[in-house]
């Protein structure tokens, strides 16, 4: 007796610590996500790229993958400079729009003169499996034709990861 029960405690243990470590444990994650705080409430959707390689331009989006009938889209953008230092891009202005049946847009918000270019940090690039991720903050003012008034809309602590495609 005092020699089998070493030896099933042991097995208990071992299978113990191999199911407490399974992936099953851990939350899910998107692979490919724009992700930030909208107006201070956490926003994650999936991301998908594009290199317009002519301009030497990557466009970011965050469009819903699930067909419904409003979709939000926010469309990041910078240029690469030819020596691609990623400390150095140059971001292009941004904007958000909240569509209806795909493609009939509802409202509209944009960086402007008035609230400036978002801030865009690139912190990888592989150009071989065509990712791209990085930091950005914005704030976009909603479109003169949905209000008379100044309204902004802030992203904070945003991130993304996406896959690009190439275009000419």
């Amino acid at each position: 007796m005092k020699i089998i029960f070493p030896k099933v405690l042991a097995c208990l243990l071992l299978m113990w610590s191999a199911t407490g470590c399974s992936k099953d444990s851990a939350e899910p994650q998107e692979e490919f996500f724009v992700k930030a705080q909208k107006d201070g409430q956490p926003w994650d959707k999936t991301g998908e790229g594009y290199f317009a390689m002519g301009k030497r331009e990557f466009y970011v989006f965050s469009p819903d993958t699930i067909p419904v009938t409003t979709t939000e889209v926010l469309q990041l953008s910078f240029a690469l400079p030819k020596k691609q230092v990623l400390s150095s891009v140059q971001a292009l202005p941004a904007e958000w729009k909240l569509l209806i049946g795909g493609d009939g847009i509802t409202d509209s918000y944009a960086s402007t003169d008035g609230t400036g270019l978002p801030s865009i940090q690139i912190t990888k690039l592989d150009t071989v499996q065509r990712i791209v991720e990085g930091r950005f903050e914005a704030v976009l003012r909603r479109k003169a034709v949905y209000t008379q008034q100044t309204e902004l809309m802030r992203f904070t602590n945003g991130s993304f990861r996406v896959r690009y495609k190439e275009l000419p």
